[in-house]
């Protein structure tokens, strides 16, 4: 809801919303559908190490690609445990993986790095799907501090609308 609200400060109209559970067909079937029918699609959750975590390999198979080990995400999961003075556990290097050709969303605080990924479609026109974890505040500046830009970059959000409340 969050993320649509600020779509919608932007002019964008928000037509759908889909809540799945951690089941990879059914993941990857809501994400085939959004790119068929939506230029950009938002994600959240399951990018966690856990699992159950399976957003990942749900949009790689939706998107028919291959989850390659990314390592600049890779390096910025290990760089966060060792600021908290521990090592990486092996279940996290999950987290670094992610469909070819994505784009990582750096994660300042949290393990979950995001995702951007361009998917072409027929007709040309392509669609701009991004995952983020699904902890508020991690998804929260992350939106705000990378995903904003990069859709600013593709001309989203070049209208805004305001509202105002009249007591």
């Amino acid at each position: 809801q969050w993320l649509s609200q600020r779509l919608e400060e932007w002019g964008v109209r928000v037509m759908y919303h889909a809540a799945v559970g951690d089941d990879v067909d059914a993941i990857a079937g809501v994400v085939r559908q959004a790119i068929g029918r939506s230029d950009i699609v938002l994600v959240t959750g399951g990018l966690g190490p856990t699992p159950a975590d399976v957003t990942r390999e749900s949009i790689a198979q939706a998107v028919g690609r291959k989850l390659i080990v990314n390592e600049e995400a890779l390096e910025s999961i290990r760089q966060l445990f060792a600021r908290r003075g521990s090592s990486m556990p092996a279940r996290n290097e999950k987290q670094a993986m992610l469909p070819e050709g994505a784009r990582v969303i750096v994660n300042p605080h949290g393990t979950a790095p995001g995702i951007d990924l361009e998917v072409p479609r027929a007709g040309g026109k392509s669609c701009r799907l991004f995952a983020l974890p699904g902890v508020p505040a991690e998804m929260r500046e992350m939106w705000t501090h990378s995903v904003v830009g990069r859709l600013r970059e593709i001309g989203v959000g070049q209208r805004q609308l305001l509202h105002r409340k009249l007591n």
